[in-house]
Order: structure tokens, then C-alpha cells, then sequence
């Protein structure tokens, strides 16, 4: 006697879209959905003539009565369960205000909870999984000290790169376009750049980060004429004097203000900063190769 096979189970694939909304304390807004134990963000379904973005904002709005500044996404997360593959865009309420309320068939119930304490609550695992991977430690005065060491180490270890070379090969084409006094004033442009925008950072939390144009750097370099060795140095030091000034100044819990870049990734004012040392690095690194350079060239010259 043959057997008929049990009919396969057809999943369905829902997109849905979230929202992260924080209070100040860092505690997150929780529902549950009317017959379920587990508590979530709050979402809904995506319907087939809206965006992502207009499916968030109007559960902001109608669904929780929340006034809204802003969406920023943050991420996607992939909740599936017997039945039902379901991708979650998760977007995060940027200058919200209000008391969330609800109609009783769209949530059961809803709470602040802490990311930190969600061990004894019922919450779906891939939401408390994402919610404790963003748990950032509250920065101290020694996170401060540390990045302002790293700061004026980098530059120390650049300007010493720089100074090894002979003063008469600084302004001389050693690697590509590049000369000495390039790539220190190049350093100088990018350290401001990112000064700035982590200041705007500061004071628009959430906010869109931009990153360096390295094409606009190039053709900027192109267009002036190459700078003074010696203007460039000073130019150098009048500029991280200013960063290391606006790091003391900066209350430490700033320096976990979070934005967003163009790709939609999360950016770290903290890690802003600590960018410009990385940067004074690598190009303490490119002058270190320009110095062997020059000098070989001088030996050359001297055996002619």
C-alpha cells in the first residue's frame, strides 16, 4: 500500500516594520500583541502600496499617538516561527514626544523596559538579542583621558614623521601627487572635518553623519598650490590644539551620541574622534615611506 505524503508546510514571508522608541533614562517601549505571552517592539505589517518608512511613521502616529520628529533605520531583524518568516525593519523615533496609547486590538498591553534588565521578561529572543548588542557603557573621564592620549600620541607620531624628513624634500613630490606638506596639511582638513561633524553630532543626537569626500580632498589639492611646509605645521598644531580643547570641554556622556551614516550603519561620536587619530597614523606611516624615498633619491644624486 503506498503512502501519501503529509502536504508541505507553506511558509509566508512578511515584511513588517518596527519602531525603537527610547526615553532618556534608555528604557525602550514594549507591547504585546493581543493573545501573545512574548513582548516585541511595536510593528506592523507592510502593506504592498507603502514604504517601509511611511508603515513606521503611521505606526508612530496612529498606532501609539506619538508625535514624531524623525525616522533613522537601524536594522532588520528576522523573526520566524512554525508558520511564518517575518523581516522586521526596525527605524528609530528621532525627537518624539507624547505618552504612547494604543487601541486594545492592535496591542494587549505595552511597557518601558530596560535593555539591560530584560532576564526575567518574556521578550522574543532575536529582539532582546539586538537590544543588548546596543547596550553602550556610559563613558567616564578616564574614556576622555584615553581618547585625548590616543590624539596626541597619533600627532605625535606624525609630526615626528614629518620632521625626520629634510627640510628641503617637504615640499618636494615623493609619493604619487603627494608631497610632506600634503599629506600634513591633508591630515590638518580631514581632523577639522571631523571635528565639526562630531560637534554636530553633539548637538543633534541621532542626526545624519557624513563621512570625508576623499574625491573633493583630491581635487581641492589639485586647484590650490602646494602649501608651505612650515604654514602647514602650524596649521597642524592650531588644529589639534582646537580638537584636544573641544574634547575637555565635551561632558563624557556625549561621547555615546549615536548617528547615522549613508549606508544606514550606526556611528559613534566616540569613534569619531578616535578616527582622527587613526587617520594621523596612517599617514604618519606614508611619511615614514616618503623619508626613505627622499633619502634614496639624495644618495642617487650624490653618487652622479
Amino acid at each position: 500500500m503506498t503512502s501519501t505524503p503529509a502536504a508541505a508546510v507553506v511558509r509566508r514571508a512578511v515584511v513588517a516594520s518596527g519602531v525603537r522608541v527610547r526615553r532618556e533614562d534608555g528604557a525602550v517601549l514594549l507591547v504585546r500583541a493581543p493573545g501573545g505571552d512574548a513582548w516585541s517592539l511595536p510593528c506592523r505589517a507592510v502593506p504592498e502600496d507603502e514604504t517601509a518608512e511611511d508603515a513606521a511613521l503611521r505606526l508612530l502616529r496612529e498606532g501609539l499617538q506619538l508625535r514624531v520628529g524623525a525616522i533613522l533605520f537601524a536594522t532588520t531583524l528576522s523573526i520566524a516561527d512554525a508558520a511564518t518568516d517575518l523581516a522586521v525593519n526596525v527605524f528609530d523615533a528621532i525627537g518624539w514626544d507624547g505618552e504612547p496609547r494604543y487601541r486594545d486590538e492592535e496591542f494587549a498591553d505595552a511597557g518601558w523596559l530596560q535593555p539591560a534588565r530584560l532576564g526575567n521578561v518574556d521578550v522574543l529572543p532575536e529582539v532582546t538579542a539586538w537590544l543588548r548588542s546596543e547596550i553602550v557603557q556610559p563613558p567616564s573621564e578616564a574614556d576622555r583621558a584615553a581618547i585625548a592620549a590616543e590624539l596626541v600620541e597619533a600627532r605625535r607620531a606624525l609630526l615626528a614623521a614629518f620632521d625626520a624628513i629634510a627640510p628641503r624634500a617637504r615640499a618636494t613630490t615623493l609619493d604619487g601627487a603627494w608631497a610632506p606638506c600634503d599629506v600634513l596639511e591633508h591630515a590638518t582638513a580631514v581632523e577639522r572635518y571631523e571635528l565639526a561633524e562630531a560637534l554636530r553630532l553633539a548637538e543633534e543626537p541621532g542626526g545624519a553623519w557624513w563621512p570625508w569626500n576623499e574625491r573633493q580632498g583630491e581635487l581641492a589639492r589639485a586647484q590650490h598650490p602646494r602649501p608651505d611646509p612650515d604654514e602647514a605645521r602650524a596649521r597642524g598644531d592650531a588644529s589639534h590644539t582646537e580638537t584636544l580643547r573641544a574634547l575637555q570641554w565635551l561632558p563624557p556622556e556625549q561621547l555615546a551620541v549615536r548617528g547615522t551614516d549613508p549606508a544606514g550603519s550606526t556611528v559613534l561620536l566616540e569613534a569619531r574622534l578616535r578616527a582622527i587619530a587613526a587617520h594621523d597614523l596612517e599617514h604618519a606611516a606614508q611619511l615614514r615611506a616618503m623619508r626613505v624615498r627622499a633619502e634614496g633619491d639624495a644618495d642617487v644624486a650624490a653618487d652622479r
